[in-house]
């Protein structure tokens, strides 16, 4: 029986790996990152670690590299479990920290059993009884995955063919070294090919996956999470900008402990130092070799370290809304080109999903004000005609003036009894006198008159005199200054 310790920030993975290793009598034990990992191999001294690479706190990646560092534990086997999609990059960190074994994620049980015996050192059972994995759902691009595997199948089994017939030949024949460098380039391109077409439908996967998020701060945690999953970063940063260009309305990290996303907060200069080239380039932007201090890149002081960066601008052709980015690639100094097309997608993803998210958000705020208005409109409606309704009840004469266009907008029928026109023709009446000194009704011009008494004598459209008692309210409504004439007219 030996001790093996399972290392995963994913409780189901780790079950995974359990579950296929609790039938061989395995003592088991758990870890949730590097940090408590390296406690555990401390304490527990296991005879065998199985590591994933991404994780929080401390990666797999230095957990190993210390655990190499110890010369009492140095030793210890180490199995690299990592996506599919990173195992390339996990090859090359396991040969640079001195692990032998890697696992993709996920792996059928029988061949992490078969893994974990010969890192073990234990005998190969001569027949394993044979697994079922369950069912996965079927992918959306399942051909052009058959294609591709495809492919990589043909040059694989090309380069072994090679491999083979090198084998048999004249190794001091001129042409032996340059058949080997052959050999080793279809090598590397068999992996690399293998390695595009998991990364490329992930990323179509992920990118569905995104255009369906509703919430910008689940969207931008999504985000930053393929991000640094994909391009193998020990972290990765997204922001986004809402009404305010030199604000952030959303942030999310991916791979920082909750004390250093606490310590670094919501940056207060979103557009400083390789920020602002990003938003003000709107094109990707790579360093390596840096000393680790965040001012080299105008980050603030409280900004993790920073060894490569890798960036890229939240931008449509229309408008710039943030950016994204990565930093530390795992087991290499620098990010690669690979790595920048891919964080360049997931930012344009980003953009898209983001932008359609506001006009959305726009859309449905103008579909609330217009219904705000129209209901508005509606009560004014209806209080107008109680209005009007109250209007021609009373005796008074009342007359509505837009002093604005200068003239009767509505009148009662007492109003128009008083100065005698027809209600068609007392509406659109100007309430100002012409160049000749005349109006349409000499005794409109009195109402409407400021100056005039509240009360005085008046000449009706008889010709017959009469004494008025004159009131005038004035009030800004919606379509401008308006002016209400209330007059009774005076028992004799």
């Amino acid at each position: 029986m030996a001790t093996i310790l399972i290392v995963d920030d994913h409780v189901l993975n780790r079950e995974l790996l359990m579950m296929a290793l609790e039938d061989d009598g395995h003592r088991l034990l758990e870890a949730s990152d590097g940090l408590q990992a390296l406690k555990l191999v401390m304490t527990e001294r296991p005879d065998l670690v199985i590591t994933d690479i991404l994780m929080p706190r401390m990666d797999g990646y230095e957990f190993v590299s210390r655990l190499r560092a110890d010369a009492g534990i140095a030793a210890t086997p180490v199995i690299f479990y990592t996506a599919t999609y990173r195992e390339s990059e996990a090859s090359v960190m396991a040969q640079s920290c001195g692990v032998r074994w890697t696992l993709a994620k996920p792996s059928d049980p029988e061949t992490i059993q078969s893994t974990v015996r010969e890192a073990l050192g234990q005998p190969t059972a001569s027949h394993v009884p044979t697994v079922a994995a369950p069912d996965e759902p079927a992918s959306r691009f399942a051909g052009m995955e058959s294609q591709l595997a495809a492919s990589a199948r043909e040059l694989k089994t090309s380069t072994e063919m090679l491999e083979s017939l090198m084998q048999r030949g004249d190794q001091s024949a001129p042409e032996f070294a340059e058949l080997a460098r052959m050999v080793k380039r279809l090598s590397a391109s068999t992996a690399m090919l293998q390695a595009m077409s998991l990364r490329l439908t992930t990323l179509i996967e992920m990118g569905i996956e995104l255009s369906g998020e509703r919430d910008p701060a689940r969207l931008i945690v999504a985000g930053s999470r393929l991000a640094q999953n994909i391009a193998v970063a020990r972290y990765a940063v997204v922001g986004l900008f809402g009404a305010q260009p030199d604000r952030l309305e959303y942030f999310a990290t991916s791979g920082l402990d909750t004390q250093t996303e606490q310590r670094l907060g919501v940056p207060s200069a979103p557009t400083a130092g390789v920020l602002g080239t990003l938003l003000e380039d709107r094109v990707s932007h790579r360093e390596q070799g840096l000393s680790g201090n965040p001012a080299d890149l105008g980050l603030p002081a409280e900004h993790p370290p920073v060894k490569s960066f890798l960036g890229a601008p939240i931008a449509t052709r229309e408008r710039s809304y943030g950016w994204l980015y990565v930093a530390d690639k795992l087991g290499a100094d620098a990010f690669s080109d690979l790595d920048e097309r891919i964080v360049a997608t997931i930012a344009d993803q980003l953009a898209v999903c983001y932008e359609n998210l506001v006009q959305e958000s726009e859309a449905q705020e103008t579909h609330l004000k217009l219904a705000r208005e129209l209901s508005e409109r509606i009560r004014q409606g209806e209080d107008l005609r109680r209005f009007r309704s109250a209007m021609d009840a009373v005796d008074d004469a009342i007359f509505i003036c837009d002093q604005d266009a200068g003239m009767v907008v509505d009148a009662n029928p007492a109003a128009c009894v008083l100065v005698g026109l027809a209600r068609e023709v007392l509406l659109g009446t100007s309430i100002a006198a012409d160049a000749e000194g005349a109006s349409a009704s000499e005794l409109l011009l009195q109402l409407v008159d400021p100056e005039g008494d509240q009360q005085f004598e008046a000449t009706g459209p008889d010709g017959t005199g009469m004494r008025l008692d004159v009131r005038r309210t004035s009030w800004r409504g919606n379509d401008g200054r308006l002016l209400m004439i209330i007059a009774r007219r005076q028992s004799a």
